[in-house]
């Protein structure tokens, strides 16, 4: 049950980070801007309609958006990881004393 509760909530993060990164990823597009130019003039050329271009462009956005919230959800699954390290320390052996004969 703690699993599927930790996928769950994983899941959940992970969309939350997606549309962070995506709105921060579009705030620096405009169609004014070179980079976006040159992308529509390219995908235009190559037979795509300016619709089409723009919705690769936002294809490409959303694939990097979703990296970037991979990279943060690893980022924390890793700190908790050496934050959960002294648990082992505190925790109680499974069997009682080792070395007892029983």
């Amino acid at each position: 049950m703690a699993g599927s509760f930790g996928a769950s909530i994983i899941s959940a993060a992970w969309d939350h980070r997606q549309a962070l990164h995506h709105t921060r990823l579009v705030e620096h597009l405009s169609l004014g801007d070179s980079g976006v130019a040159a992308f529509v003039s390219k995908t235009t050329g190559a037979g795509f309609g300016t619709l089409q271009s723009h919705g690769l462009l936002n294809d490409l956005v959303n694939n990097q958006a979703y990296m970037l919230a991979t990279n943060d959800i690893f980022w924390v699954c890793g700190v908790l990881l050496v934050a959960l390290i002294p648990l082992i320390w505190i925790a109680r052996p499974p069997f009682g004393q080792m070395g007892m004969a029983h």
